[in-house]
């Protein structure tokens, strides 16, 4: 459509996170699945040891929009955001990226310290992300080149810890 718009995120405990795709009138025309209720380990790649991640499982929480960009050559848009879900194995919390676009959905496993626990018995509580354009400046001027756009995001947890 070329606003980049019309997808409306669907979740429940216990199924997969579905996207709704919407028209100009907000009428829902199809739809498609985002995250199943368990994300296999292989699915996710290698984490910084070379071995294969937990399988994440649903439910999906703290939703943090991370923005979204169009390819000028194709027109698509692809739409990022952050999430949690919880580890199969250990139960601990584990942070997720995932982009959307017309094509494919693409997820990955986001290290952070302490992978959402710490030694206190704390808990993860929720995400905070701030965002917001790179300036580059050409020899003492603002670069106004819509072309080379640049975003900077800053996602944070918060946890609750207990002494």
């Amino acid at each position: 459509d070329g606003g980049g718009g019309g997808l409306l995120l669907y979740k429940c405990l216990s199924a997969p996170l579905v996207a709704l795709k919407m028209n100009e009138a907000g009428v829902i025309v199809g739809s498609f699945e985002v995250l199943p209720h368990v994300i296999s380990g292989e699915l996710l790649g290698s984490n910084h040891s070379g071995k294969p991640p937990d399988s994440i499982s649903a439910p999906y929480l703290h939703f943090q929009e991370l923005g979204s960009r169009r390819d000028l050559h194709t027109n698509t848009f692809t739409h990022r955001f952050a999430c949690v879900g919880k580890s199969t194995r250990t139960n601990q919390p584990k942070l997720l990226l995932v982009e959307i676009s017309e094509e494919s959905v693409n997820v990955a496993e986001l290290p952070w310290p302490g992978e959402g626990s710490s030694s206190n018995g704390g808990t993860m509580e929720g995400l905070v992300c701030l965002s917001g354009p790179v300036l580059k400046r050409k020899r003492g001027e603002l670069n106004t080149n819509t072309n080379t756009n640049t975003l900077y995001v800053l996602l944070h947890q918060l946890t609750y810890e207990k002494f």
